[in-house]
């Protein structure tokens, strides 16, 4: 179960080879300020779905992070157990959720 984050370039994501998204993302804004980052696989992340539908498919050279949930588990575990409560709320009150799919 992973999580992705764009932290640099675009990518495009498309469900049986249909574009659905585009995102993009950019460490520093031109003015200095802070970027803004993309994150997708969310729902595998949480563990509501199982499996990616998706494709991505990279526009220009990108920065991607992958979360591991059991990297993210042990550090609830560990040091954040508040943080792994509400976590896991979250997972509860979305589960069996028959809008994920909603188009």
């Amino acid at each position: 179960q992973t999580m992705l984050v764009l932290l640099r370039g675009c990518v495009r994501l498309s469900i049986d080879d249909v574009q659905v998204e585009r995102y993009s993302a950019e460490p520093r804004m031109e003015d200095g300020s802070p970027g803004k980052a993309c994150c997708m696989g969310q729902m595998i992340f949480l563990g509501l779905v199982e499996t990616w539908q998706e494709t991505l498919v990279a526009e220009t050279a990108c920065t991607i992070c992958e979360i591991q949930l059991a990297d993210v588990e042990a550090l609830f575990n560990e040091d954040f157990k508040a943080e792994g409560q509400r976590f896991q709320s979250i997972r509860e009150e979305h589960e069996g959720s028959d809008y994920i799919f909603a188009g």
